[in-house]
């Protein structure tokens, strides 16, 4: 009996439990995303006890922000012209986001105003953690306002422990990117309140936001080419109205006259107007007017084609005369960059290629699309096709059946562009031409307007889906240019994948183990996420030990007015602990330097080379290290291009032991020696000249250097 009576006590809890979440499941929310705020900072500070007070978690560009931050602590202001920079011309810092130094410059300032002690490593090793606590905020109601709150609190969960964003809000990332994201999510979330309520205030907070977000990083420049993209569907609908053209409107004067007086990197007042994201703002602008403008004409157009064909078709053809005649070679580059980058969307450029983030990513490997997103593919991608069939519905079954189709289409040929790398490989081969996809995709809605004659269809199509519908293909678009650009494809995705669980619960609410394995499904992967995050966070160790020496031999050994060069990537290491000028930084703002160094420094084919370099940028120390070993052939590739250099073509690939498999298949006995075999790791080399050797003449455009052998004893 008192088994029974104690089964029945705690029945009847439960049963209190229940109705207690059930009647208070907005705190039950809210607590949860508390928690998760909080797990996502405790995992990003892991790794603060390896920062030791003095060093930051990347060698490149956290130093600049350091350097920049402790010189506006002690002045309020940076400094006009940068000497420390591109010596002997220094840099123009107007011309550089410098959110970050200003925010963690100033928190160094208060901080210390009230007595605390700590100094400005200390700041970041906090300073991305923090600012990851507080983006997540806005990023929740972004969601919320696109679906719910159950959803809203999932993909704030898979947002919080995303690899995507791991690495760049990770203690000691003293950056552009943490303080960059939560703004431009906030401007995100105002938009789609302009949209969704119709109000002018929300674009212009929107604006003022995006505004604070190009002065934290150039990657504010997404949001014109989403909303922009967005604009265009809705001309394409034939959804355009004045209230969404004035928010646009609105969003774009605010945004300028914000950014031009933190940042001229884009332009000053009067030159911004000019630049190309404004020239695509106006072209869209332009765009959605005709169909205003038209509106009372209709009647007089054949009603055969959709009437968001004819607005295209007109604002786009006046737009290319105009631009043809008017702005004849701008409006050219402009054309064949953006032809270039939907048809090959990888870096264009030696240089730009050059840099390991820049790298086109593959599906899988150690950066690949699996191993950053894994599951989170699957669901988003289930996540964008529900979106998708609930925008463009249809009584028509097959319509609306066979547009979806096509629209899973064109997101796996965006998505497996590139897929192995290998040009050969029958998926590469199979997505290669990405155009003939975009065409595909484009004539299948264009049948569905064409056969869809229901009015009511477009008007409830809703506008923040199709917003987040044009940011996900803009940034799945932009992420094969660049490994870098999947902190960008983090959101979308996320996002996407919330939905998908809350989606196929609500679907199948009647089958009660639906709704539980879906929900289970989502909360396993959120802790597998979590875990990967913590054990990550316990394992970043910055490993600058070496380097501190190297940069202490140098503040202590080199007089203080001595300029240093060397490949770029140290720059701003030598600037900020070693305390002295360079020819050459990260920032890369004057690419030919890089080309020279390449050239006339590393790859110098004699003295004079050198020299000549050395009357240029007047250098006194040449700092150099093991790791431009491996970079040696991206360092003689660009020095092909070097100035002066005409006629040189070749650069030297980095042959190396790959794999212990490798190194047993190749270790070959003969007459008690061993012959190492060392394989390329870029590909099999082209040899540009003719040469002998033994009698033989071998041809330098048809020979190629397959592998070297190297005689080792034992």
């Amino acid at each position: 009996n008192k088994e029974n009576e104690t089964n029945e006590e705690i029945q009847i809890n439960m049963d209190n439990v229940f109705k207690f979440l059930k009647e208070n499941k907005r705190l039950v929310i809210y607590a949860s995303l508390a928690v998760i705020i909080l797990l996502a900072f405790f995992s990003r500070t892991q790794n603060v006890h390896f920062l030791n007070h003095k060093y930051l978690l990347s060698p490149d560009d956290p130093y600049y922000f350091y350097r920049m931050s402790m010189y506006i602590a002690q002045h309020g202001h940076e400094m006009a012209n940068d000497t420390m920079r591109y010596f002997p011309i220094g840099f123009n810092t107007i011309h550089e986001n410098l959110g970050t130094a200003y925010l963690a410059g100033y928190t160094f300032k208060f901080l210390h105003s009230l007595g605390w002690k700590g100094n400005m490593f200390d700041i970041a090793a906090y300073y991305a953690p923090i600012l990851l606590m507080i983006g997540l905020v806005p990023f929740f109601f972004l969601v919320r306002e696109l679906f719910e709150e159950k959803t809203a609190i999932i993909a704030t969960s898979i947002l919080a422990f995303s690899n995507g964003i791991l690495f760049r809000t990770m203690g000691g990332f003293l950056e552009k990117e943490p303080l960059f994201w939560p703004l431009f999510i906030t401007s995100a979330l105002f938009i789609i309140l302009s949209l969704k309520k119709n109000k002018w205030y929300f674009a212009a907070i929107a604006g003022f936001f995006g505004g604070l977000a190009g002065f934290a990083s150039g990657l504010f420049q997404y949001l014109f080419f989403i909303y922009g993209l967005y604009m265009i569907f809705e001309v394409f609908l034939d959804r355009m109205d004045k209230e969404k053209l004035a928010n646009f409107i609105i969003w774009f004067v605010v945004l300028a006259l914000t950014i031009t007086p933190l940042t001229h990197k884009y332009g000053d007042i009067t030159h911004f107007w000019t630049s190309t994201i404004s020239l695509i703002s106006f072209s869209i602008i332009f765009i959605s007017i005709i169909p205003i403008l038209l509106e009372k004409y209709k009647e007089k157009f054949p009603k055969q084609v959709p009437y968001g064909v004819y607005w295209l078709a007109i604002g786009i053809g006046i737009l290319l005369i105009a631009g043809f005649f008017g702005m004849h070679s701008k409006f050219v580059s402009l054309s064949t960059a953006l032809f270039n980058k939907i048809s090959s969307p990888y870096a264009q450029t030696r240089f730009v290629s050059s840099v390991s983030e820049n790298q086109p990513p593959t599906f899988f490997g150690s950066r690949g699309w699996w191993s950053v997103f894994n599951f989170s593919l699957i669901f988003s991608f289930i996540g964008a096709l529900v979106i998708f069939g609930k925008i463009f519905r249809s009584k028509d079954n097959n319509l609306k059946w066979g547009l979806l189709f096509l629209f899973g289409i064109f997101l796996m040929a965006i998505l497996f562009d590139h897929f192995s790398g290998n040009p050969n490989n029958f998926m590469d081969v199979l997505f290669k031409f990405q155009p003939l996809f975009w065409g595909i995709f484009l004539i299948g809605i264009f049948y569905f307007l064409f056969k869809e004659k229901n009015i009511q269809v477009y008007k409830n199509m809703k506008s923040e889906w199709i917003l987040l519908l044009s940011w996900l293909i803009f940034t799945i678009v932009m992420a094969h240019s660049a490994v870098r650009l999947f902190f960008m494809l983090s959101f979308p995705i996320a996002i996407l994948s919330g939905y998908s669980f809350v989606w196929f619960a609500e679907r199948y609410k009647k089958l009660n183990w639906v709704p539980i394995t879906s929900y289970s499904i989502a909360g396993i992967y959120i802790l597998f996420t979590i875990y990967t995050a913590f054990f990550i966070g316990a394992h970043s160790a910055p490993g600058l030990s070496d380097w501190y020496q190297a940069m202490y031999w140098i503040n202590n050994n080199t007089p203080k007015n001595a300029v240093f060069t060397h490949w770029w990537d140290y720059g701003y290491l030598v600037q900020a602990i070693g305390q002295r000028a360079t020819v050459v930084d990260p920032g890369n703002f004057i690419v030919q330097r890089d080309y020279d160094t390449g050239g006339h420094l590393f790859s110098a084919y004699n003295m004079s080379e050198v020299k000549w370099y050395i009357n240029k940028y007047h250098p006194n120390y040449w700092m150099i290290c093991s790791e431009d070993i491996l970079k040696y052939y991206q360092i003689s590739r660009l020095g092909s291009l070097s100035q002066n250099a005409s006629g040189r073509t070749s650069y030297i690939s980095v042959y190396a032991m790959v794999s212990q498999k490798n190194i047993m298949k190749n270790f070959l006995k003969t007459n008690g020696s061993y012959l190492i075999g060392l394989s390329p790791i870029t590909g099999y080399e082209l040899l540009f000249s003719d040469f002998q050797y033994q009698g033989y003449l071998f041809n330098g455009n048809d020979t190629f250097v397959y592998s070297i052998l190297i005689p080792a004893d034992k």
